[in-house]
């Protein structure tokens, strides 16, 4: 298997190449770039590459080849969203409430909804919502929900999510990242760990 180049865009969260190499997206400013392989995932900063935009995209008609890699969740991926948070929570939620708190959501300008592709095609989700917390005394990026499809799993996703969601909390300002994990989820407290993450607080809920 060979390794291919994936190029995202920090403001559309558009990429890839075309078959003739050039970069695809609307609005390519600046971008994260990194290979997937035998290895796996690996990450590096990509300044301010050139791009045609003048393939891939919604309703493009270039040869594009596929995306890999994070972009801002839609409204179309409502569908998708759902699925990942019923298997992260173990329950199926109300498809008439969550659909539209999810997109009311997306209007959020506090936090960023985000879909994780490979091969062009939904492999996670995650939301991050950013703010000041004055007993932190520094700005914060809370990671609200992670989850990778069961079907994807164990492949380096999880891994390269994570990834680009640190290098987008630091593009916001933020100089930590915070989470919450259920107790019960010890797989996601060893990953969380081994991503130099250490458990500091409590989380107490209560219905109201």
């Amino acid at each position: 298997m060979g390794a291919e180049l994936f190029v995202l865009c920090a403001v559309c969260g558009a990429g890839g190449y075309d078959v003739s190499g050039n970069l695809l997206c609307d609005e390519q400013q600046d971008g994260f770039a990194g290979w997937y392989g035998r290895g796996g995932w690996t990450g590096l900063q990509a300044q301010k590459p050139a791009c045609c935009c003048a393939g891939r995209g919604p309703g493009g008609t270039g040869g594009g080849m596929f995306m890999n890699g994070m972009r801002k969740a839609q409204s179309e991926d409502v569908r998708f969203v759902y699925e990942r948070m019923c298997d992260l929570e173990e329950r199926v939620f109300d498809w008439q409430v969550f659909e539209p708190l999810y997109l009311e959501q997306l209007k959020d300008e506090t936090m960023d909804s985000l879909i994780f592709e490979v091969d062009g095609k939904r492999a996670g989700y995650a939301a991050v919502r950013y703010g000041t917390y004055l007993h932190h005394c520094v700005r914060t990026a809370e990671l609200i929900e992670l989850n990778v499809d069961e079907t994807r799993r164990d492949q380096g996703i999880g891994q390269a999510f994570f990834e680009e969601i640190v290098r987008l909390a630091k593009e916001k300002g933020c100089a930590e990242l915070a989470l919450a994990t259920n107790q019960k989820r010890k797989r996601a407290h060893r990953f969380y760990e081994k991503n130099g993450m250490k458990a500091t607080h409590f989380t107490y809920t209560k219905n109201i």
